[in-house]
C-alpha cells in the first residue's frame, strides 16, 4: 500500500487563499443582498402594503368602502408585480374582484379584502391567527375613526 502523495506548500497555500475568498463573498453577499419581505404598516389616515423590490399600495382610510373576510381565493391572473414562492405581491386579476392589488402569503388561506371606491385590496399575514387579530384590531381602529 501506497502512502497518497502529500501536497506542496504552494498548493496549501492556494487552497487557503482561494477559501478565505470565498468566505469572504459569502459574508459581503449575506451583508448586502436585499431580504425580500412584505410589510403591511398602519398609519393614523392609512394603510401601506408594501414589498422590498416592488412599489407600495396606499390604502386611505377614508375611501375604504367595506372591508371583510375570506377564507379561500382564487388568485386568478397575474398581470405584474411578483410571485416567489412565499409571496405574491402586485396585481392579479380574477373573476370575483376583476383587477385587484394582492399583498399575500401563499401558504394561508385566509385573507382580509378592502374595497375602496375603484379598487380593490386582498391582503393577509404569515398565518391565518396573524390574519384574523389583524382583521379584528384594523376593524375596532375603523370604527373609533370620527
Amino acid at each position: 500500500m501506497t502512502n497518497p502523495p502529500l501536497l506542496s506548500p504552494k498548493i496549501k497555500k492556494i487552497r487557503l487563499i482561494l477559501g478565505i475568498c470565498l468566505i469572504i463573498v459569502l459574508v459581503v453577499y449575506g451583508l448586502t443582498s436585499k431580504v425580500e419581505t412584505m410589510i403591511v404598516t398602519v398609519d393614523d389616515a392609512y394603510m401601506t402594503c408594501s414589498y422590498s423590490s416592488e412599489e407600495s399600495h396606499k390604502i386611505q382610510f377614508q375611501e375604504i368602502n367595506s372591508i371583510y373576510e375570506i377564507s379561500e381565493l382564487d388568485f386568478g391572473r397575474f398581470v405584474s408585480g411578483i410571485e416567489t414562492e412565499r409571496y405574491k405581491f402586485g396585481v392579479w386579476e380574477n373573476e370575483r374582484f376583476g383587477e385587484y392589488n394582492l399583498c399575500g402569503f401563499t401558504n394561508v388561506p385566509e385573507f382580509i379584502v378592502v374595497e375602496t371606491g375603484d379598487r380593490v385590496f386582498v391582503l393577509n399575514f404569515e398565518s391565518t391567527e396573524a390574519t384574523q387579530s389583524f382583521y379584528r384590531a384594523f376593524m375596532e381602529l375603523l370604527e373609533s375613526k370620527p
